[in-house]
């Protein structure tokens, strides 16, 4: 049996530049990988089945992890089949890419058990079409996105920062919070070079001036939780708070892992989706168990 893990992202900072000629929004985002993580446990078999544990409200029957092992079947003619075990632990609606990874580790966990032998450049395209998110999953690390997502600029590996997760509220769809942002009359646009300078030297202070998520912007007054949460990681301690993605969660880094687990500590006894974790260094991991 192969298991693969797949680790959610947060975004350091969002700005959005315009609409690209196929109708997505251009994105400019600093984001990360992290230890959060989903798992894919996947053995050979005569058809294709997939069964999801740990969230009942995301069904199987129409899973990204499913249009990608279908994509790899069309690509390449496979007629082979895999039983698919998911346990989700990353949040669904949450800004933090879950179904992306998950479908990204769909297309490298099974191009080694079906031992396609596929490029990284074979997959990223499949990897387009599947979601804005996807590609980065492939490689995962840090690095700077533009495009709606697809462009990937790998930059050198962050440290390990410490890391509180929370979702402070339901999931929020995509596609309404960027209508959200669409109707904004007045945007505050990050200096993504001045954050990307500041989160290499681990200076939080010039990225809490620096950074920004014009997402929040748009979602953040009809999502008063999502101001609750970031002040309460604010009265923890956090050195730098923001949400992640198109939200509902938000993220917070701390000097150090003691300071992050007094934090999820406390706030754990408020919002039971709250997670300790850090920063890290590849998005997807595969080992036979």
């Amino acid at each position: 049996m192969l298991k693969v893990t797949a680790r959610a992202k947060v975004n350091w900072t969002l700005d959005i530049l315009g609409l690209l000629e196929n109708g997505y929004h251009r994105m400019d985002m600093l984001a990360s990988s992290v230890s959060l993580a989903d798992e894919l446990y996947l053995k050979p078999n005569d058809s294709l089945t997939l069964t999801v544990e740990g969230n009942l409200g995301i069904p199987a029957d129409d899973n990204l992890v499913l249009r990608a092992a279908n994509a790899l079947r069309e690509k390449t003619g496979h007629q082979g089949g895999a039983e698919i075990t998911l346990q989700k632990h990353i949040p669904h609606g949450a800004g933090l890419g879950g179904g992306s990874a998950d479908a990204a580790a769909a297309l490298v966990g099974l191009n080694r058990l079906w031992r396609l032998g596929l490029p990284l450049e074979t997959l990223h395209g499949l990897a387009q079409n599947l979601g804005a998110d996807v590609p980065f999953f492939l490689t995962g690390g840090f690095a700077r996105l533009g495009g709606f997502g697809e462009e990937i600029a790998p930059l050198p590996p962050l440290e390990s920062i410490p890391l509180v997760i929370l979702q402070p509220c339901g999931p929020q769809p995509s596609i309404e919070v960027f209508k959200m942002y669409d109707s904004l009359e007045t945007v505050s646009h990050p200096d993504i070079n001045a954050a990307l300078d500041a989160l290499s030297s681990v200076d939080f202070t010039a990225l809490s001036r620096a950074a920004g998520n014009v997402l929040q912007q748009a979602l953040e007054p009809r999502t008063p939780q999502i101001t609750e949460a970031l002040a309460a990681l604010d009265a923890c301690g956090a050195a730098f708070a923001m949400m992640t993605g198109s939200g509902s969660a938000v993220f917070s880094a701390f000097q150090d892992e003691t300071a992050a687990g007094s934090a999820q500590y406390v706030l754990h006894k408020r919002w039971k989706k709250c997670w300790i974790s850090h920063t890290d260094t590849q998005s997807i991991t595969t080992e036979e168990v």
